[in-house]
């Protein structure tokens, strides 16, 4: 989870949700796959959907 005075961030059993604060309501849902990874920048400012591969 982020948060800021904006929005909040959440991130939860492969799906990621933003929520816009002033306007109290969801403005995006994103569902991701197995082998798909989310992370915040170190900032807070950004997420990044990365495609893991498997390791052999």
């Amino acid at each position: 989870m982020m948060a800021n005075t904006n929005e909040v961030w959440i991130l939860k059993n492969k799906k990621f949700t933003r929520i816009n604060l002033k306007e109290a309501k969801i403005t995006e849902t994103i569902t991701f796959k197995n082998r798909e990874t989310m992370v915040f920048s170190p900032s807070g400012k950004y997420l990044l959907k990365v495609n893991a591969q498997k390791i052999k």
